[in-house]
């Protein structure tokens, strides 16, 4: 057990010291001015290496995306029991207080994403994972909802979560999660009933 917990430390330094020298390059030199050679030499390990960790440049801006939203999965399927909304907000505040833990990296990524088009898709195509793994949570907490309704619900919350974030962002000082918790309410109040409704 110690030797694989050492063995998975050793990973996540690695993955860590990837991030920082994406972070560092892309914050000095165009996007398009660095490649994946530049940033596996500043991480100090191989190109072969770098892509045991990541499968793109892209992939590097947004490190924890995968967890997020794999983790997001595993609280709304752990608190279904306590209820569906209930269940939500708190997979939902939980996203909020890591992305709080991280706001230099969100800043960064928000940066690349206004800037470079290749970023922008990426960040597209994240929205789209969240959406789904939204969708999919919905539908087991409201199984008698439309597909089509759900999706318009997904959609609408993914919105909601990328306009709180752009505002804490751009907003000195601000908590995320208070934030979140306001414009949770917002939403409970207008879908919220969906929810009792299953009860």
């Amino acid at each position: 057990m110690e030797i694989l917990g050492r063995r998975e430390q050793r990973k996540q330094d690695v993955r860590d010291a990837i991030v920082a020298a994406a972070m560092k390059l892309l914050t000095e030199r165009r996007f398009d001015d660095v490649t994946i050679d530049d940033i596996a030499a500043t991480a100090g390990i191989s190109r072969r290496s770098y892509f045991r960790y990541f499968p793109t440049k892209e992939a590097a801006v947004f490190p924890r995306h995968d967890a997020r939203v794999a983790q997001f999965r595993e609280t709304l399927k752990a608190e279904a029991s306590n209820g569906g909304f209930p269940a939500l907000r708190k997979a939902l505040l939980q996203l909020a207080t890591d992305y709080g833990a991280h706001k230099e990296e969100f800043a960064f990524q928000q940066r690349l994403v206004s800037t470079v088009p290749d970023v922008a898709g990426y960040e597209a195509n994240i929205n789209a994972d969240w959406e789904m793994a939204l969708k999919d949570a919905l539908s087991e907490l409201l199984p008698t909802v439309p597909s089509i309704d759900l999706e318009v619900i997904s959609a609408q919350m993914i919105a909601a979560m990328r306009v709180t974030l752009r505002v804490w962002a751009l907003t000195e000082g601000a908590d995320l999660v208070v934030l979140g918790n306001r414009v949770i309410d917002f939403l409970e109040r207008g879908v919220g009933h969906l929810f009792e409704a299953q009860g």
